[in-house]
């Protein structure tokens, strides 16, 4: 998209993997104040990261590119003008 602020978007992205891993990876995991299960998992597992699931960092990152196509798509149905049905369904 042409209207994105990549460079705002990187540093938001980088802002959110870096506290979900500090807060996963050093208090949540290894203290077992919650786990994966193993059958719902692809497998792929960061061993040094106390065994993190590889799924759980591309949730953060997709969660974080999601928010910032959403915010888009709301300030353009915004600065429309027009009702949400007609912005969106043409």
């Amino acid at each position: 998209m042409p209207v994105i602020n990549w460079r705002a978007l990187s540093l938001t992205m980088f802002i959110i993997l870096l506290i979900s891993l500090i807060w996963e990876v050093t208090l949540a995991l290894p203290y077992g104040w919650w786990d994966f299960q193993d059958q719902a998992m692809v497998g792929i597992r960061i061993t040094a990261w106390s065994r993190l699931p590889i799924e759980e960092v591309c949730v953060w990152i997709a969660v974080t590119y999601a928010t910032v196509i959403v915010y888009e798509i709301a300030r353009r149905w915004q600065s429309s003008g027009k009702r949400i049905i007609h912005a969106l369904m043409g």
